[in-house]
């Protein structure tokens, strides 16, 4: 359950975390849930419920605190990095899910490197959409993002550069050059899920 799971999610936080923002993140909901007080964060879409545990916190700092699958969790997140990620996660928190995904969209459209981190983004949002409802548009705009991205050196080298900004692990480019060659298939896992919500 990459998305459902994700470590981000779960802290409702967005990727350029640190690891003192997770740890401290991780605490506090912990003592709210403790005095059954469940937390919401900006970023809950109001999709998935019960996803925010003890256990699932603990699992997700545990993660974030190896670079091999930080990574992941990190790839499958928000990035809110400038104002316009600003503009849609404010969106996002009102549940304009369509309005947050016009943001996207129309500041993608440059042939530039940040508008590649745009597109992830809203890959993101279609899939996660497809979770609370089975829509064609969702299905084939993901698709053709994650096709894209997939397929685009320029994309990777954004990415690689954004991730070792945030990266205080050090990642070696061995784990995420592994990480690349995986990436497919990791998509491809949250289609068969996704098939299987459906039936």
């Amino acid at each position: 359950k990459i998305l459902k799971n994700n470590s981000y999610h779960i802290l409702g936080l967005d990727t350029s975390a640190s690891q003192r923002d997770v740890l401290k993140r991780s605490k506090e909901v912990i003592n709210r849930l403790k005095i059954d007080d469940l937390p919401a964060y900006n970023l809950d879409l109001d999709i998935f419920e019960d996803f925010r545990t003890e256990e699932s916190v603990k699992e997700a700092v545990q993660k974030l605190a190896s670079p091999k699958k930080r990574i992941k969790e990190y790839f499958f997140w928000f990035q809110i990095a400038d104002s316009v990620d600003e503009q849609a996660a404010g969106l996002l928190k009102n549940k304009d899910y369509a309005e947050a995904s016009r943001v996207w969209e129309r500041s993608s459209e440059k042939d530039t490197a940040k508008p590649l981190l745009y597109k992830k983004n809203l890959a993101i949002l279609h899939c996660l959409l497809l979770f609370k409802k089975n829509s064609k548009t969702n299905l084939d705009q993901s698709l053709k993002l994650w096709k894209e991205l997939i397929d685009s050196d320029k994309f990777w080298s954004a990415f690689a550069k954004v991730y070792k900004l945030h990266d205080e692990f050090g990642t070696s480019q061995e784990i995420i050059d592994e990480f690349k060659s995986n990436a497919a298939s990791y998509v491809a896992d949250i289609y068969t899920e996704l098939g299987h919500f459906h039936n």
